[in-house]
């Protein structure tokens, strides 16, 4: 599906699905590392693929090697390396070089190994004893050097070095004698020489290219390369070694908490992407033009065999068959083709080929740019003035004012008369109130046309709350979706709907719209004509966006929004509603206290018994999600620290437009073998399946943070807290509550948690608001009016 950088995204390919025989049009890509569009996706997965093998093969070894006499100096080196720790610094290699034993190759390496320990031990005293010297000059000349940038390390060295040389010595001779610190030196490097000392080399490694200066190779592999080889390989004045890393070491060092035990892979990951960070423009077009001369042969990024970072054929590819190729760029990522219509399938890529312009955004938005103002200012800024767009614009189509009025509660018949008379209306509910059953009213009585209206949610999980109901009252032909989707999202939430490129929307519902980040809403309303209708729905004591403030009480702030307000709760008699309103009201609820060295017994019991469980860290859920993964071995193979077996339940936490699939949905492992997992998920009459490499956005769903359940219910919830005064707010504990249908359990360390969580409103992330912003910017352009006067 590969081709030219110039024609990436501007072709339409036409494949039928292999298993089911279904017909998708879909935008082709280049795939090239180059490529403004693929060159950031390509590297997002390289780093994850690199993040799993570095797991899977331990490789927490980070070197860096340069050398003055270009890359083929460079890669000679390489190979010694190689050389040295497959073959001549392994016991095998000993034995095939001189026809002995094993027991004699055995003691010919432990003496080798010995030399080469005490060999390191000698260097890194010296680099110890160095350090030493600069932290004492440092405090000398009264700078605290730890807190130096690169930058101001190097000023430091160029202006205090003489000092570092003069002190060296002294602290080196005391050091040498200092049996403690040579202990510790011991220790720390027989750790590293043992990980993994027995297994064949495995390595990944990325070329950094610059115009002018030497090139450097960064490699991650699972043995030591120790200071000894490093000497023995690399030639004086030519060849130099800057980095020579540990990655445990660093990562315990950072962080004094950790021990050579609890070092998880989230941690080691967190040190391994920095490969990854080679991969830079300089490095690719230099590359290129080096490919182009002639002068390379080497590739930019490599490992060893049995480490597949690229795929030799690419598995989304084998499950399609190709119909043929159109010089058309359709308005989307992909469009599955009707039934109806394969046999005039040009006809439809030319029809979903023409782009939909709104000159109103694409003004606004140049304007604002004009401003160069702060990115959440500008969000605030492009949203108001686009709702204030929209609420001034002409309707396309004037819906019926004459409807069916029965069973209709007051409220709802308000909500139907404001969308019919309003350009924006806002919708407002506390749980039991029937938000989404007035939503799913309105459509059936006034009959929006189902073709150019969009109901869309954040997450995947309220998109299908939204369809169940939808088909419950037979109205299948409104077909919600996620933001993402609709928009025709990338895998870093960039639109190819946008204001060059609308919606055909006349009619836009977004439910829960207090989940939603400006920045995403933003993209939404300029990817939305000026003459769209918008309902806004949501629930203002529900949980904001992460590190953002809710916009609901901002839109009901604003003139020219109707606000709706449902008050009437439908459910009475409900213990949950009543525990929730009772957070809301500020009164103590029922709780149980946990002890956490005794979770386990607590947490085992409620999985067994369907509970749901939610927390309030991220910290607390992988701890309970470990008690319940503890022991299984069956499936060893996907990412982080999880094992599973057939049955368990695992969430995606990723959005994966060629599955299908969105962040929140949930599922059952049902099998695996040696490539992967196949998931059913719930709600849905099919199955996905997921190599180990795309495991990374596989958790299990035992536990999960209170953020990750929006826009689900279970039947029954235990909702764990943790001291943690930031994180814990009415809205949390709210939110958590609100997501059982029939049981909820609350446990606290202790009572104190409890109330302080009730009584604790989460301030506002800024003092710039929808309410202010235009103010605000009308300040800053006077100031600048002022200015340029001046």
């Amino acid at each position: 599906m590969a081709l030219d950088i110039a024609k990436c995204g501007r072709r339409t390919i036409v494949l039928r699905e292999k298993a089911t025989g279904d017909v998708m049009i879909r935008r082709m890509s280049c795939n090239q590392l180059s490529c403004p569009v693929c060159g950031p996706v390509i590297a997002a997965r390289l780093q994850l693929r690199i993040k799993y093998f570095s797991q899977h093969e331990r490789l927490f070894f980070f070197n860096t090697i340069t050398s003055k006499d270009g890359i083929d100096d460079l890669e000679k080196t390489f190979k010694k390396i190689r050389k040295e720790l497959s073959s001549d610094f392994t016991i095998e290699g000993y034995m095939r070089r001189k026809k002995v034993s094993y027991e004699k190759a055995l003691k010919w390496y432990e003496k080798k190994k010995k030399k080469m320990i005490d060999f390191d031990i000698d260097v890194e005293l010296g680099i110890y004893s160095r350090k030493n010297a600069i932290i004492e000059v440092a405090n000398l000349k009264k700078v605290y050097y730890l807190g130096l940038n690169v930058k101001q390390k190097i000023e430091f060295h160029k202006k205090y070095n003489h000092l570092v040389d003069e002190l060296f010595p002294a602290i080196h001779e005391v050091n040498k004698r200092d049996e403690i610190l040579h202990k510790q030196l011991y220790e720390r490097i027989l750790r590293r020489f043992e990980e993994n000392e027995f297994e064949d080399f495995k390595f990944i490694r990325v070329v950094e290219l610059h115009e002018s200066g030497q090139p450097h190779y960064h490699f991650l592999c699972n043995r030591y390369v120790s200071h000894y080889l490093m000497k023995k390989i690399t030639v004086e004045g030519v060849s130099e070694v800057y980095d020579n890393a540990y990655i445990v070491d660093h990562a315990m060092e950072r962080n004094k908490t950790l021990t050579y035990d609890t070092v998880d892979t989230d941690i080691v990951s967190f040190y391994v992407s920095k490969v990854t960070r080679y991969v830079t423009k300089e490095t690719i077009e230099t590359f290129s033009e080096l490919e182009k001369e002639g002068d390379i042969a080497k590739k930019l990024i490599s490992s060893s065999n049995c480490i597949k970072l690229f795929d030799e054929k690419d598995e989304e590819e084998s499950k399609y068959k190709k119909l043929g190729v159109y010089d058309y760029q359709i308005n989307a990522t992909s469009y599955e083709v009707p039934k109806v219509l394969e046999n005039s399938v040009e006809d439809f890529i030319k029809f979903h080929s023409v782009m939909l312009r709104d000159q109103y955004a694409i003004d606004l938005l140049k304007f604002s740019k004009s401003l160069d103002l702060d990115d959440f200012i500008n969000c605030n800024y492009v949203i108001h003035e686009r709702l204030i767009q929209v609420s001034v614009a002409e309707y396309k189509n004037k819906l019926s004012t004459v409807f069916d009025e029965t069973d209709l509660t007051k409220e709802q018949l308000e909500l139907l008369k404001s969308f019919v008379e309003n350009k924006i209306t806002l919708l407002l509910g506390r749980a039991g109130t029937g938000k989404t059953y007035t939503l799913v009213n309105l459509l059936k009585k006034l009959k929006p046309n189902p073709r150019t209206t969009f109901i869309l949610t954040y997450t995947g999980k309220a998109s299908v709350r939204i369809k169940e109901l939808l088909s419950q009252h037979e109205l299948t032909e409104y077909k919600p979706m996620t933001v993402h989707k609709a928009c025709s999202s990338n895998w870093n939430s960039n639109f190819l709907k946008n204001e060059y490129n609308n919606l055909e929307c006349e009619y836009l519902i977004i439910d829960e719209v207090g989940m939603i980040p400006r920045d995403i809403l933003m993209k939404v309303l300029l990817a939305v004509p000026s003459y769209t209708k918008i309902i806004f729905a949501g629930d203002d004591a529900q949980l904001p966006p992460v590190n953002d403030s809710s916009v609901i009480p901002e839109l009901e702030g604003l003139d020219f929004i109707n606000t709706i307000r449902l008050t009437k709760v439908f459910r009475s008699g409900d213990t949950v509603l009543e525990l929730a309103y009772k957070v809301l009201n500020r009164e103590l609820i029922d709780f149980r206290l946990y002890d956490e060295k005794q979770l386990e017994k607590l947490v085992l019991p409620l999985v067994e018994q369907g509970y749901q469980i939610l927390t309030n860290t991220k910290k607390m859920t992988k701890k309970i999600n470990l008690i319940v993964q503890a022991n299984k071995d069956k499936i060893t193979k996907c990412f982080n620290d999880y094992c599973y077996e057939i049955g368990d339940r695992v969430m995606i936490i990723a959005n994966d437009s060629s599955r299908r699939v969105y962040n929140g949905d949930t599922g059952k492992i049902v099998d695996y073998d040696d490539k992967g997992i196949l998931i059913q998920l719930d709600f849905e009459d099919r199955q996905v399946f997921y190599r180990y490499l795309d495991t990374v956005n596989i958790v299990p769903a035992y536990a999960f943070t209170v953020h990750k359940s929006q826009g689900s219910e279970y039947e029954n919830v235990a909702v764990f807290l943790e001291s943690q005064p930031k994180l814990n707010t009415n809205n949390l504990l709210y939110t958590g509550i609100t997501r059982a249908k029939k049981n909820i359990k609350v446990y606290v360390p202790d009572e104190k948690v409890l109330s302080t969580m009730i009584n604790c409103v989460p301030e506002p992330v800024s003092n710039i608001t929808l309410n202010n912003v235009f103010d605000l910017v009308n300040g800053i352009l006077d100031i600048k009016k002022t200015s340029s006067m001046g």
